[in-house]
């Protein structure tokens, strides 16, 4: 996949939310997907697995997305910033998810009922961001970890120390935080 530029992030993040050949009942959970993925650097695989018991809303201090489960089978915390908790908040209220679902069901599932409730395919989950974000930046493929990419680059912009950058993305490795810098750089 290709990097995202600063002013294609910022379009993603002031999204209106432009037809993306999904339902329109779909725009307010694909935004929030595409938010979530942007605004914490979550992975494919740690976003399908996400629940509602696992965000903690609040302000820029308290709030955070625990990472239950990341690659290695880590538990972290993440980013959870206000621009993102609206956008999940309004994907909540929307009724996108089925009667019936606890905070201990997937947050984002396919499903028409909660019996029926179940993980977003892997592929699928790209091809949402890939739609998402060409709807609102004309770019063509741009996948999951694209996302995640813009996520360190926008700390790292912003003065974020390496170390708080590994410990965010949760990498077991200074050197894999490093390559994503010199990809950024």
């Amino acid at each position: 996949g290709r990097l995202l530029h600063e002013a294609e992030i910022d379009a993603i993040f002031t999204a209106e939310g432009k037809p993306q050949n999904a339902k329109a009942s779909l725009l307010e959970r694909n935004r929030a997907i595409v938010y979530v993925l942007a605004g914490s650097g979550l992975r494919n695989s740690e976003l399908r697995a996400l629940r509602p018991c696992d965000l903690v809303f609040g302000d820029a201090e308290n709030a955070c997305i625990i990472v239950q489960s990341g690659k290695g089978d880590k538990y972290r915390r993440s980013q959870f910033p206000a621009v993102v908790q609206d956008a999940v908040r309004k994907y909540l209220a929307s009724g996108q998810r089925p009667d019936g679902l606890t905070d201990n069901d997937l947050l984002f599932g396919v499903g028409k009922t909660a019996a029926e409730w179940h993980e977003i395919r892997r592929d699928n989950l790209s091809q949402v961001v890939s739609n998402f974000v060409r709807a609102e930046t004309g770019h063509e493929g741009v996948r999951t970890h694209a996302l995640r990419h813009a996520f360190a680059s926008q700390l790292l912009s912003n003065g974020v120390k390496m170390q708080e950058i590994q410990a965010l993305l949760g990498h077991s490795s200074i050197i894999t935080t490093e390559k994503y810098a010199e990809l950024l750089a």
